[in-house]
């Protein structure tokens, strides 16, 4: 996303989507501000599962800051047949120059055969630059989306 208003509280993003990852369940969704890719990301990830190998809640913390976000988990090549993810991702204060930039999402993805086979997925995190965001790049980690997956975009006044 490259045209992102100047003025506004916050970004509000809605994703639904697949990626077209070989051999796999599951793939994840990340994002990067200003085409930054330096280590300046710092996350955390929950998920609440229940599948074959594990059932539970895992949570995932970034030990040292990284070149990205991953906002969201999300269905790949080897998910049922029309199964995909869906994704609500906010940052608020994204014109702001005070104060470094925060993310939170929330997604769900049925990432397996098994009935028990979805995936909810929470995350946050702070992109350590007080600069305004004028970039979103939103995209699959190992993979294209499919056709059919949609981002909107839009900006909270």
């Amino acid at each position: 996303v490259t045209t992102i208003p100047a003025a506004g509280i916050a970004l509000h993003f809605l994703f639904q989507g697949r990626s077209a990852r070989a051999a796999s369940t599951e793939d994840n969704l990340r994002m990067q501000f200003n085409g930054d890719a330096g280590a300046n990301y710092w996350s955390q990830s929950g998920q609440v599962f229940s599948d074959v190998a594990a059932t539970g809640l895992a949570v995932t913390e970034e030990p040292a800051a990284t070149a990205l976000f991953n906002v969201a988990n999300m269905p790949a090549a080897s998910s049922p047949a029309s199964a995909c993810g869906q994704a609500v991702i906010d940052i608020v204060g994204y014109a702001d120059t005070t104060f470094f930039k925060a993310f939170t999402s929330q997604a769900w993805g049925h990432l397996t055969a098994a009935g028990s086979g979805q995936r909810a997925w929470l995350a946050a995190g702070e992109w350590q630059s007080a600069v305004a965001i004028t970039r979103v790049t939103i995209f699959a980690a190992n993979a294209n989306l499919l056709a059919g997956s949609r981002l909107v975009g839009y900006v909270l006044l």
